[in-house]
């Protein structure tokens, strides 16, 4: 039992589950039994684990997406010059978009674990979420930018963001890309 898990979802080892099936496999059985919970089973080291939904999707990672481009090719279009006040809301509006169509369940602003914040300075957003959650965003930037006719984002490696390996490991990594 992943006990931290279940305190974030605010259970306990010792809370009561009872389930009633007959003719259905175990993990169809568990499925049942964890779902309602928020809770999910991991295979860690060859031994199956109760945690949380979230924590069952991966470490979190965090990456620095860079959108001086888009923001420019905005407020190009739009023939204003770009203010901190135009830059700031123009990011504001790509992290809105973000947390309301990605795995919107998953930001901390809806008791999730993931976070996204603004720095207008260096034109980026920082966003601390799963893999598959990173997946789904450099997704939706590749598409605005292939709307906008902009280049995809490639990373200080020379590769395509969207074609990046996963990042794996500690509970905490930082990505940036350029």
């Amino acid at each position: 039992m992943d006990v931290r898990a279940l305190e974030e979802e605010g259970l306990s080892a010792t809370t009561p589950v009872t389930i009633e099936v007959s003719g259905i496999s175990a993990r169809s059985a568990l499925q049942l039994i964890l779902q309602p919970l928020n809770l999910a089973v991991v295979v860690e080291n060859e031994v199956l684990k109760v945690t949380s939904r979230q924590r069952s999707k991966g470490d979190m990672i965090v990456i620095s997406y860079p959108l001086e481009d888009l923001l420019q090719e905005l407020h190009n279009s739009a023939s204003i010059k770009p203010d901190d006040e135009a830059r700031s809301k123009s990011l504001s509006q790509i992290m809105e978009i973000i947390r309301t169509t990605i795995e919107p369940e998953s930001w901390d602003e809806a008791g999730g674990r993931g976070s996204i914040r603004i720095y207008t300075l260096t034109q980026r957003l920082i966003v601390r979420q799963t893999s598959d959650v990173h997946v789904k965003i450099r997704n939706l930037l590749d598409e605005i930018r292939a709307t906008r006719k902009l280049p995809r984002l490639q990373s200080s490696k020379g590769k395509y963001l969207s074609n990046a390996p996963e990042p794996t490991g500690s509970e905490l990594k930082a990505v940036t890309y350029s």
